[in-house]
C-alpha cells in the first residue's frame, strides 16, 4: 500500500480518485517508460502497459527500467515487471492500439497516455480515445541534425487531447503532411535520435497534467492543451495560438462507435 502523506496536497477526493484509476501507456520506449514509472510510483490502481515492440540493445540508453539482460523481451512485459512492487497493479498488453483487444481496453480507461513514433499511430490513438470520449496526453520529441551531423533543432511536445477540446490537428502536431512524411521515414529506416533527459522531461510534465486531470488540484489554473519543448532554448511554454471553440474535427454530438480502425497489416 502507497504511502501518501506527501501526496496530501491532491486532497482526500484526489487521491482517491488516484487509487481508482485506469489507465493505459500506449508506447513503453524512450518517454514511456518513463510515464510508466512515475504512475507506478504514484501507485496507479490500473496501470496498462501496451506494446508490441522487444527491448533491443539501442533502445536501453533511455528505456527506464530495462537493463541488456532485457534485450529481446517485450517492452511492455519488462515494465510491468520492473515497477510491479511499488503499490498499484501493472498489466502489460503486447498488441498495437488498432487491435479490436487492445481498442476496446483503451476505450475503457480514464486517461491515456501516448509515447509513440509515428503520426499515424499518434492520430490512430487518439481518434480511438476521442470516439470514447477519454482523455488522451500526447507526448512527443524530434531532435533535428544536419547532414554534418550537427543539431539544428530540438523540438518536443505536450498535447492534453479532451473531448470538446482542441486535437492534435487542431493545433498542427498531426497533418496529413506529417503522416505522409512519416511513412517516407519508416520506409527508409531513419533511426529517430533520442536522449532520455528530454525525454523524461516531456514525460514528467504529462504526468503533472494527468494529476491536474483526475485531481483538479491546480484549482483554477487550466492545463494548457499545448505545450512546446525547444531544447536549444531550454523552454516549455503553452502555444500562444491554441484554437479557441470546440474542435471540428471530433465533434462531441458523434462520439460513439461511428470511427472504426481497420488493423494495419504490414505489406
Amino acid at each position: 500500500m502507497m504511502d501518501a502523506s506527501r501526496l496530501s496536497f491532491l486532497g482526500a477526493r484526489g487521491l482517491a480518485r488516484l487509487r481508482d484509476a485506469r489507465i493505459a501507456v500506449v508506447g513503453a520506449g524512450g518517454g514511456g517508460s518513463h510515464i510508466v514509472q512515475q504512475l507506478a510510483h504514484l501507485a496507479v490502481a490500473h496501470l496498462h502497459v501496451v506494446d508490441p515492440d522487444d527491448v533491443e540493445r539501442s533502445n536501453v540508453n533511455r528505456l527506464v527500467g530495462a537493463t541488456y539482460h532485457d534485450v529481446a523481451r517485450n517492452k511492455a512485459t519488462v515494465l510491468a515487471e520492473r515497477f510491479a512492487a511499488l503499490g498499484g497493479s501493472l498489466y502489460p498488453t503486447v498488441g498495437r492500439a488498432e487491435e479490436d483487444g487492445v481498442r476496446s481496453l483503451l476505450q475503457t480507461c480514464d486517461l491515456v497516455f501516448g509515447a509513440v513514433d509515428r503520426y499515424r499511430a499518434r492520430d490512430n490513438l487518439e481518434r480511438i480515445c476521442r470516439t470514447a470520449l477519454v482523455p488522451y496526453i500526447d507526448i512527443g520529441l524530434t531532435i533535428v541534425l544536419s547532414r554534418r551531423g550537427a543539431v539544428d533543432g530540438i523540438g518536443g511536445q505536450i498535447v492534453s487531447s479532451v473531448p470538446g477540446g482542441p486535437c492534435l490537428r487542431c493545433l498542427g502536431v498531426v497533418t496529413d503532411e506529417n503522416i505522409a512524411r512519416d511513412r517516407e521515414g519508416y520506409v527508409a529506416g531513419d533511426p529517430e535520435p533520442q536522449v532520455v533527459s528530454m525525454n523524461g522531461l516531456l514525460a514528467s510534465q504529462a504526468v503533472t497534467g494527468a494529476l491536474a486531470l483526475l485531481t483538479s488540484f491546480t484549482g483554477n489554473f487550466l492545463l494548457p492543451p499545448h505545450l512546446i519543448y525547444d531544447g536549444l532554448e531550454h523552454t516549455l511554454r503553452p502555444n500562444a495560438f491554441t484554437p479557441e471553440g470546440l474542435c471540428p474535427h471530433y465533434p462531441l454530438a458523434e462520439a460513439g462507435w461511428r470511427y472504426v480502425l481497420q488493423v494495419k497489416h504490414p505489406s
